[in-house]
């Protein structure tokens, strides 16, 4: 059995799950703070790994709005 409400309690940014589904987001100013919202998806893919899931890299996506830092996230 998982219990994935457990996740919230080690992620640093914004995340909402639902069934199937989830969101992590952060208000990104600057590039430290890219690094912080990267490492919670290394986290993230780590414990999935250990769980023997795995993300549909189909329906991650990666959405930036109004800023111009260069950011590269990637599992």
């Amino acid at each position: 059995m998982l219990f994935i409400n457990k996740l919230p309690l080690w992620i640093v940014n914004s995340i909402r799950m639902f069934v199937a589904d989830m969101k992590l987001w952060a208000n990104v100013r600057m590039k430290e703070e890219s690094l912080i919202l990267h490492e919670d998806l290394d986290n993230l893919l780590a414990w999935t790994k250990d769980r023997l899931l795995r993300f549909n890299p189909e329906k991650c996506k990666v959405m930036h709005i109004g800023h111009k830092i260069d950011t590269k996230y990637y599992g």
